[in-house]
């Protein structure tokens, strides 16, 4: 019987190997068996590399790696001590192999020399089980229930989900990925694959509100492009409600502690107080599309807000195709309603807004 691991060990699992391999091996063997375990601290080689390196057939280092393994599964210490680092790998999942192997570490259950997954590696080979597996996730590997065949639909959920909204609780993270698969529905397991994502960054950890940097299309992002290329600078309260004029946005429920969070975080955005800038010149024939920019240039001109009656009889001076200039009236993120029916850039200072139209082109 396997006793359960213990708060430390006398001996960690590579000393013990160590000096087992010196008495069922020749020096040259040993040195075999340190390679394909990852002994020797590069973790461990294929049975190819090890075979090109010594001048061996591949054949010879797999005979000499099994009947090494016949004779080290007769030693049920060290059957034990890879058993017990399985059941706290699995007592201790969902975690990052990073974690599992520092906790490991510390309880001298491994020196550091053997990684986690070398020892599920010698744990197959001595047919223990192991319930569990190592799923690579950005630059860690996770941990995580062997049932679950995939992590992909959380991380999928993640990148479209953040795209679509600007920034996602974890919660719905999670509500989307069970959709494909319940048991990625679990807080402990999201909580553990999401932070490892390529450009994952926490907004507010507590609420578990996050974007992830790395994603293109941001849909929230593209707004704020949108409104710093029709104007220097804006308060953060502004270009919230200028974003949450975008058809696909005008339900964000984003916390304006959030919003202004990912603000802060976004590289090209700088920050000061309660107003907004970019660091980086956004060219309106990039940012906006040919509606928007023919509604920038009129409204820009004017220097005021126009009548929506106005807009549309000046459609054809500046290119723009009436039959879409309402709509970006009303959803449009670089303009804004000032006053009863008046609509003119977003920023508009309170003193240029004048009770008729003035401008006759």
């Amino acid at each position: 019987m396997i006793c359960a691991h213990r708060e430390t060990t006398a001996e960690t699992l590579e000393a013990h190997l160590d000096v087992a391999l010196k008495t069922i091996a020749s020096e040259r063997d040993a040195a075999i068996i340190s390679r394909i375990w990852g002994l020797d601290g590069n973790g461990g080689a294929s049975l190819q590399a090890i075979a090109v390196g010594l001048g061996l057939t591949r054949e010879r280092i797999r005979q000499v790696g099994e009947r090494a393994f016949q004779k080290l599964k007769l030693d049920r210490t060290l059957t034990a001590m890879i058993a017990n680092v399985m059941q706290f790998t699995t007592e201790h999942m969902p975690a990052t192999v990073a974690e599992i192997e520092a906790k490991l570490r510390q309880l001298k259950m491994i020196s550091g020399r053997l990684g986690l997954t070398s020892v599920m590696i010698a744990a197959e080979a001595f047919k223990i089980d192991v319930p569990f597996a190592a799923t690579p996730v950005g630059t860690d590997s996770i941990v995580h229930d062997a049932r679950i065949p995939s992590l992909r639909p959380l991380k999928s959920a993640a990148r479209v989900l953040t795209a679509r909204h600007g920034a996602m609780q974890v919660r719905e993270v999670m509500r989307r990925a069970a959709i494909a698969d319940r048991r990625l529905g679990r807080l402990d397991l999201a909580g553990v694959v999401l932070p490892c994502c390529e450009g994952f960054r926490w907004l507010d950890e507590s609420s578990g509100w996050f974007f992830l940097l790395s994603t293109s299309g941001n849909h929230i992002l593209q707004q704020i492009r949108k409104v710093l290329s029709v104007v220097d600078e804006i308060a953060v309260a502004d270009l919230k409600d200028a974003v949450r004029r975008d058809h696909k946005t005008f339900r964000l429920e984003l916390p304006d502690t959030v919003f202004y969070e990912l603000c802060r975080q976004t590289p090209w955005l700088s920050v000061e107080g309660q107003m907004i800038r970019s660091r980086i010149a956004i060219p309106s024939n990039h940012a906006l599309s040919k509606t928007e920019r023919g509604l920038s240039s009129m409204l820009r001109d004017a220097g005021t807000a126009l009548s929506p009656s106005y807009i549309v009889s000046r459609c054809a001076a500046y290119k723009i195709n009436p039959g879409t200039v309402l709509q970006d009236l009303l959803f449009s993120s670089i303009i804004r309603k000032y006053g009863h029916a008046r609509y003119g850039l977003v920023g508009l200072p309170q003193e240029r807004i004048i009770s008729k139209e003035r401008w006759q082109g």
